[in-house]
């Protein structure tokens, strides 16, 4: 990328009152970003002939990661303003999220998880979890609340994230130990799925080749929809 050589899209980016440019190319795009390519499509052209994108309120660092991991599958995360590379993470997340880029944002919720929730950032991370879709995230930020919810309770965040009713009553009811029964909350078939956890269904549904973005609701029941093909061939091949 960066290069105009057969280029078909520029995405422009202003930053500190300069405009950065991003040559990119559909095809590209399409595969690995599909709310972005969205976006483009429907972008005017230049004399060229490449559809231009105006983008300005994302961040040149934060796009560079984005571009960066769907060229080559890797990224250079930059610091945000204190240092903090977790909340870099999650910003480049919520990005991630914005422009369809699910492979990045599945890569950074493991990472995330992997390197552990601190009680400071439980409430942020429940929040953006559960707006912006990170199951495996959000599993991981509720058990870090069952593990010190007074503390929890006590810091910064916890005001905003009681500003969102939903997430609040998920919350109690993880807190008062039923949460195998919000885990059981499915439609009772193929019922064992109901009670996997997060990392067990995007395992089974990447064993699969399925999509892997989505909520938890999102995720079980295109499992069970897989499961349900399976077994009907199965029928089908033991009745013929």
């Amino acid at each position: 990328y960066k290069s105009y050589d057969i280029a078909d899209v520029v995405v422009l980016l202003k930053d500190n009152g300069k405009v950065e440019e991003f040559p990119l190319h559909k095809f590209i795009i399409k595969s690995e970003a599909t709310a972005l390519y969205e976006l483009v499509i429907d972008a005017p052209r230049d004399p060229e002939g490449r559809n231009k994108l105006p983008l300005a309120d994302v961040s040149h660092g934060y796009f560079e990661c984005l571009v960066s991991f769907i060229y080559r599958g890797y990224y250079d995360l930059p610091k945000d303003d204190a240092g903090n590379m977790q909340q870099a993470r999650l910003d480049l997340l919520i990005l991630a999220n914005r422009f369809g880029c699910s492979r990045l944002k599945l890569r950074l919720e493991s990472e995330i998880v992997n390197i552990g929730i601190s009680a400071e950032s439980v409430s942020i991370t429940l929040i953006h979890a559960h707006a912006h879709s990170c199951p495996l995230l959000k599993e991981a930020a509720m058990e870090a609340f069952l593990a010190n919810p007074k503390r929890i309770m006590e810091l910064k965040g916890w005001k905003e994230l009681q500003e969102c009713p939903a997430l609040l009553s998920e919350i109690l009811c993880w807190t008062q130990d039923v949460k195998s029964e919000i885990l059981r909350d499915g439609d009772r078939v193929f019922p064992e799925v109901d009670k996997y956890d997060v990392s067990t269904i995007l395992s089974k549904l990447c064993d699969a080749n399925l999509d892997l973005d989505g909520d938890r609701t999102i995720l079980v029941a295109r499992l069970k929809a897989h499961l349900a093909d399976e077994k009907a061939k199965q029928d089908t091949s033991a009745s013929s």
